[in-house]
């Protein structure tokens, strides 16, 4: 568990790129911010594809 003491936005997408990298598979990261998907694009490496979905 994690408890952010400011916006957890930065915290949220490093994870999931993280993540991705330890088990090679999909990682989900769902999201209402504009944060989050800029932060998406700008920090995924280029190696990576990155597939965004609306609602």
């Amino acid at each position: 568990m994690f408890v952010a003491t400011d916006d957890a936005d930065v915290h949220i997408v490093k994870t999931g790129i993280e993540t991705y990298e330890k088990i090679k598979k999909q990682v989900y990261v769902i999201g209402q911010d504009v944060d989050i998907h800029a932060l998406i694009t700008a920090l995924t490496p280029d190696y990576t594809d990155i597939l965004m979905l609306k609602e």
